[in-house]
């Protein structure tokens, strides 16, 4: 059976985390870029300051979407957000904070 697209990400941000993608330097160097994302209006906007985020964003004219890894005291966290449709982009990315910070404090205690 063929993983969804959502899983496939979630499998590749894990493997980055782990350095088991193009190897572990590599997948260091990716992470550092990934957290040079100034967008800060999706998953980290409303998360602890301490809380480290590595994140890319993407949108089209319907969708607004921000992958990436929460890196909080007790464990990493991968959120995956996405919205389509949505009435505004404000709106869009409002939505992806609000999940993004649910999942994170619901995750983050052991």
């Amino acid at each position: 059976m063929r993983k969804s697209l959502k899983t496939q990400r979630r499998t590749l941000l894990e493997r980055l985390h782990r350095g088991e993608t193009i190897g572990r330097s590599t997948s260091a160097q990716m992470i550092e870029i990934l957290k040079q994302t100034q967008s800060r209006n999706m998953i980290p906007r409303d998360l602890r300051r301490k809380t480290i985020v590595t994140h890319k964003t993407g949108d089209t004219w319907r969708v607004k979407a921000d992958v990436g890894i929460a890196y909080t005291e007790n464990a990493p966290i991968v959120v995956t957000a996405l919205t389509y449709s949505a009435p505004s982009e404000r709106g869009a990315a409002t939505r992806i904070d609000d999940v993004s910070g649910w999942i994170v404090e619901e995750f983050r205690s052991p």
